[in-house]
């Protein structure tokens, strides 16, 4: 849809609901008032290459005239959700109809700039989507008051620029990295998998983020939606987990009757710090008694209605001690066993071949899969 200062947008509250009230599209980008967009990615592979297709924007527009930026995007009309304006953008800006892009996840953002000599509050609740489709360039169908052109690039050169803080392109370098993060982690159904060519995920683009640099290292966060996952959550739980590595090989719980293979850790207690479960929990699982030395690792898990929290912490063996196991760990027969990094990690990325018949299993996998992968990236000699 060509933009106009009087455009109506719907204004929304902190939790992204609606508060019953719209304002014009240029009182709200003056305001700074929270309002709602939908963010499509269109991606294919050519050549071996992951590219994705990128728009040049109108240098009319009000905001960032003439950068490249996300494939399609646009605001919510009033009364309509964000899944609605997704499809309802490709069409109207590229032609591109009778499609459902997937949607990945949501992100916030809120910036202060200024176009055309007037102040741009944006503050935005952004529904994030991707689409796999191999057109051509000349098959779309651009909006001529909206896009200049569009053109595919290199998925990898982008990011480069985006890290560089390259001016002719205004795609937000955290949404972007999120896009390629959850490519190489497989967070996608088995069909859309399928489709980029990465079956079962045992090869996905090599792409690698690293928060993890000289002595600057910070506590990474990762976050998984699954299908499943509801607009808000209204339980959390938090556990800690840690990797115990000895002679090159890493401490398992290895649930005997149950087939588990999981990174030792458990639930945190009420007074507890991260730190002092992650050493209860291996201790009662493994009877190693263990010294937490670094989180380096957060992996935030969203299902129906729940937020599930995972630290990962490196941890240095200090003593041996005893198993202290619950009634159900008995039951389950968790033995504490060394296991090869490599061979768990290749057990992991097999976290696909459980979505139909243990989806549990499937997400303890993923869940684990990418925490040993961070830690093979950044920590392994």
């Amino acid at each position: 849809m060509a933009f106009s200062d009087q455009e109506l947008f719907d204004i929304l509250e902190e939790d992204g609901t609606p508060t019953g009230r719209q304002k014009p599209r240029a009182l709200v980008h003056r305001d700074g008032d929270l309002h709602g967009a939908s963010h499509i990615f269109i991606l294919r592979q050519k050549e071996g290459d992951l590219q994705v297709l990128l728009q040049r924007r109108s240098r009319n527009k009000d905001s960032f005239p003439g950068c490249w930026d996300t494939s399609s995007a646009g605001h919510l009309d009033v009364g309509e959700g964000f899944d609605e304006a997704a499809k309802r953008e490709l069409q109207e800006e590229l032609g591109v109809g009778g499609v459902t892009p997937r949607f990945l996840f949501i992100q916030r953002q809120d910036y202060t700039s200024f176009f055309h000599g007037k102040v741009f509050h944006d503050r935005e609740i952004d529904y994030v989507y991707v689409l796999w489709l191999d057109w051509p360039e000349e098959m779309f169908r651009p909006e001529e008051a909206e896009i200049e052109s569009v053109k595919w690039m290199n998925a990898e050169t982008v990011r480069q620029a985006l890290r560089e803080k390259d001016p002719a392109f205004c795609i937000s370098p955290t949404e972007y990295e999120e896009l390629l993060r959850r490519l190489e982690y497989g967070f996608f159904e088995d069909e859309f998998v399928e489709d980029m060519g990465f079956p079962n995920q045992k090869h996905p683009p090599k792409y690698e983020p690293s928060d993890f640099q000289g002595d600057n290292r910070t506590v990474k966060t990762i976050e998984i939606h699954g299908a499943n996952a509801h607009k808000t959550f209204t339980k959390t739980r938090v556990g800690c987990r840690g990797i115990v590595i000895k002679d090159s090989r890493m401490l398992i719980s290895h649930e005997v009757n149950a087939d588990y293979y999981l990174i030792p850790g458990g639930g945190l207690e009420v007074g507890e710090t991260p730190e002092e479960c992650c050493a209860r929990e291996v201790c009662e699982e493994t009877g190693y008694v263990v010294k937490p030395i670094f989180h380096f690792l957060t992996i935030n898990e969203y299902y129906e209605e729940c937020k599930y929290i995972s630290h990962y912490f490196l941890c240095d063996i200090i003593g041996e001690s005893k198993q202290n196991l619950t009634a159900n760990e008995i039951k389950r027969g968790l033995t504490p066993e060394w296991i090869s990094p490599d061979r768990m990690l290749e057990l992991y990325s097999k976290h696909n071949d459980f979505a139909k018949t243990n989806e549990e299993k499937r997400g303890a996998y993923l869940r684990e899969y990418i925490a040993l992968k961070e830690y093979l990236r950044n920590f392994k000699a």
